[in-house]
């Protein structure tokens, strides 16, 4: 019982939004309230492959991203080149 309530303690604290940039498609799963203006949950698993921004509430920022994507097939013998530039400014 006493693990049981320490997973849980750590799976709460890991909800706390801090600005975070991650680039990949981004899976959360979790029970999440909304209570006295604030969001109260508990996140039991994330899977990310895209690019996802998280910042606190209330917190102006501002993004500027290149992305460039280049495929060649058959003839050029499957060449693929990817070319991402990201600039995050939190104020």
């Amino acid at each position: 019982m006493r693990r049981l309530m320490i997973i849980a303690l750590a799976a709460l604290c890991g909800c706390a939004q801090s600005p975070k940039y991650v680039e990949g498609t981004s899976l959360t799963l979790g029970a999440y309230i909304p209570w006295g203006g604030n969001l109260y949950g508990i996140e039991l698993l994330s899977y990310v492959n895209g690019a996802v921004v998280k910042v606190p509430s209330n917190t102006c920022f501002q993004i500027r991203r290149e992305h460039s994507a280049t495929n060649s097939w058959m003839w050029g013998m499957l060449d693929t080149i990817d070319h991402t530039d990201t600039k995050i400014d939190l104020k």
